[in-house]
């Protein structure tokens, strides 16, 4: 079986107040630009492909290629792709609950994915 495409959501319950998902690995797909704005029009949601480099009002400075479980995917040489959130007050604490989830916004992300794997040649060639 081989691989064609790594998928990492990765704590995708707390959208930012622009309710935007940030995606990254973009450069893994064939001509992103030209479906991106399709998989908006059809999912509603706001794709950024870059981070904020602010959290709390500070500069946060994270290496987003290696922050996550698609990293190891990269160091292989798969194709990957990281869609996420900025950290917020519950990232990785007790706190982060069900009822501190946007179970709409999880959806969104999750109807963005499907949209976008339903796209023919997505992926490069490696």
């Amino acid at each position: 079986m081989e691989i064609e495409l790594s998928i990492n959501l990765d704590m995708i319950g707390h959208p930012d107040r622009r309710k935007a998902i940030y995606m990254e690995g973009q450069k893994n797909l064939v001509d992103f630009e030209s479906i991106e704005q399709e998989l908006m029009q059809k999912t509603q949601l706001c794709i950024k492909t870059h981070h904020s480099n602010l959290l709390s009002g500070r500069m946060n400075k994270t290496d987003w290629l290696r922050a996550s479980d698609h990293y190891p995917f990269h160091q292989a040489g798969y194709p990957w792709v990281y869609f996420g959130v900025p950290p917020h007050a519950q990232y990785h604490t007790p706190e982060d609950t069900i009822d501190t989830l946007d179970i709409d916004f999880i959806v969104a992300v999750a109807e963005t994915v499907y949209q976008m794997i339903s796209i023919d040649k997505l992926t490069k060639a490696p």
